[in-house]
């Protein structure tokens, strides 16, 4: 399994955020090996204090290549990809396991 992690930095608007968000969540919803997907509620949290991102989409694929597909696909989305990175947010993608 593998999880894709998307923050989104506190300086892109609130409204461009929910926008970008909604769009991403809308299109790995019809991905084909998407297995869950949540955003998150409210304001980030952190033990040492204030953070720099507003937002946090979390998504679980049953595997890397189905990720990846969805991601190449996914051409609609390639300005909303390129504005956040310009923008500073973090997409990460990693491997799971049960502990």
């Amino acid at each position: 399994m593998v999880n894709m992690l998307m923050l989104v930095p506190n300086s892109i608007s609130q409204d461009k955020s929910e926008g970008i968000i909604s769009r991403h969540v809308n299109s790995v919803k019809k991905a084909e090996g998407m297995l869950s997907v949540t955003v998150s509620d409210g304001s980030l949290m952190s033990p040492g204090g204030p953070v720099s991102f507003s937002h946090a989409v979390d998504v679980s694929w049953e595997s890397l290549p189905q990720m990846i597909a969805w991601a190449q696909g996914a051409n609609d989305l390639n300005d909303d990809k390129d504005y956040l990175l310009e923008n500073g947010a973090q997409l990460l993608f990693y491997e799971v396991k049960e502990a």
